[in-house]
């Protein structure tokens, strides 16, 4: 069990053992971790991926978690600019190259919607317009793809350490079952070393929907390097596309089991590995209140995480979801909420309560120069101008 723990691909496992056995006494061996060589590339699917790469005229990159995992990200680079092709991301991959690099995409879609339902004209142009796609440490997940709808150019190659992957999800010309880092490497000595032309026109679309006014304001007063994480609401999913992310792992977002109350204790989590860096969540006020009792952690162990909690007295999401249904009632979703900028002050930590826009950055800004667990409970509209 342990072996598979360890083993690739990385995440989590399940392990049950019943009560009785763990009260026995064994002779056991202690056993010292060791993580596992990454899984080498072999040359035969090198050469068919290069081959494949090397007819293609229009070739785009899409970045999954795997490339963070595996370090890849300097390599993913380098391909792309020796392709000149985009690289869009999905969004376990987000950071996975700088949102200022000029072959940078954005996602796999601009919008999100509530069930993944209408999400055809809010995918990126990219992958239509593609002949060629390498994808890199990606699952195809629902949500990347958008209940599967995502259309994909002819040719596919994909690269991944799990070969249960590949061919899940979307049929490939080429397949690498390998580390990312080992074949993104793989393929760069294969291909000709002169860089090609960009090919796609990358200039910004406006967006499709309304972005809450808190994604620009938080980007601006951040550190490049701060860690940000997002909880499952409304602004925690416009920020997947629309919030610049500069490096891998500094955008944590629940994407896979889509865990309310999950920004507050990934911050924390981020704060303890990486001190010297600025941490900030951004949660609503219904995934807020399931681990909120976190704070006191925050405040026992002095860890500065400043929580942003978006207040609308709802579980906004699936009210809208609710609302669209014949008779429109929601149910089940309207909170009877604490006054969170005093419930933070209740364990010695800071509280802030925004009512307006205009008060939103000067209590970010006390809040971070503070370096001491925070709240900051906005009741402002999120789309107020």
């Amino acid at each position: 069990a342990f072996g598979v723990l360890a083993g690739p691909p990385p995440g989590p496992v399940h392990l049950e053992v019943p009560h009785d056995l763990f009260e026995r006494e064994v002779p056991a061996p202690v056993l010292v971790p060791e993580p596992p060589p990454p899984l080498p590339a072999p040359p035969a699917a090198l050469e068919a991926a290069a081959r494949v790469l090397a007819e293609a005229r229009h070739p785009l990159l899409l970045a999954g978690g795997g490339v963070a995992a595996a370090g890849a990200t300097a390599e993913l680079a380098t391909l792309a600019e020796r392709l000149g092709a985009p690289v869009i991301t999905t969004p376990m991959g987000k950071g996975a190259i700088p949102a200022d690099h000029p072959l940078h995409a954005g996602l796999t879609w601009r919008a999100v919607t509530p069930d993944l339902s209408g999400m055809d004209t809010f995918f990126t142009p990219l992958t239509a317009q593609a002949d060629c796609l390498v994808a890199v440490g990606c699952r195809f997940s629902q949500l990347a793809t958008g209940n599967w709808r995502l259309p994909l150019p002819s040719r596919l190659v994909h690269i991944d350490a799990d070969p249960a992957v590949p061919g899940r999800r979307y049929p490939p010309t080429a397949t690498v079952v390998a580390d990312a880092r080992l074949a993104l490497a793989g393929l760069l000595e294969r291909l000709p070393a002169a860089p090609r032309s960009p090919w796609a026109d990358l200039t910004p679309a406006p967006p499709p929907t309304p972005i809450p006014w808190v994604v620009a304001e938080l980007r601006a007063a951040l550190p490049r390097e701060a860690i940000v994480a997002a909880d499952i609401t409304r602004t925690g999913y416009a920020m997947l596309p629309h919030f610049p992310a500069y490096g891998p792992r500094t955008f944590l977002h629940s994407c896979g089991f889509i865990a309310m109350g999950h920004a507050f204790p990934a911050a924390l989590g981020a704060q303890v590995a990486f001190p010297e860096r600025t941490v900030v969540a951004v949660a609503g006020d219904g995934g807020f209140l399931m681990t909120a009792e976190e704070m006191a952690t925050a405040v026992q162990e002095a860890l500065p995480v400043v929580a942003i909690v978006m207040n609308d007295g709802a579980l906004g999401g699936i009210r809208l979801l609710q609302e669209r249904e014949p008779g429109g009632r929601p149910f089940g979703v309207l909170l009877r909420n604490p006054d969170f900028a005093a419930f933070a002050q209740a364990f010695g930590a800071l509280g802030f309560t925004v009512g307006k826009r205009a008060d939103f950055l000067p209590a970010l800004r006390e809040a971070l120069a503070a370096r001491r667990p925070a709240v900051l409970d906005v009741t402002a509209p999120p789309l107020e101008t």
